[in-house]
């Protein structure tokens, strides 16, 4: 279980990271900006890469969170 806190932190802390990016942007300026598009970008890829570290036994804990979907944003 220790393994999976460590990674539960590195996806919190991307997560934070998206947020922090985003956060003065309004849908269009945030297209038309392709730096803070590809830094958001890359941390998804990061929280999707994260996910597939997760033991198996934690998912299980959490079947409501759609755990494949999000592995697939390190794919993108």
């Amino acid at each position: 279980m220790q393994r999976d806190e460590v990674v539960i932190q590195d996806i919190a802390n991307a997560a934070r990271l998206v947020v922090d990016f985003i956060k003065d942007f309004d849908k269009e300026t945030f297209i038309y900006d392709w730096k803070t598009r590809s830094a958001v970008l890359y941390q998804l890829t990061v929280i999707g890469e994260a996910v597939k570290r997760l033991s198996k036994e934690f998912r299980a804990e959490y079947p409501q969170i759609p755990w494949t979907l999000i592995a697939g944003c390190a794919t993108t």
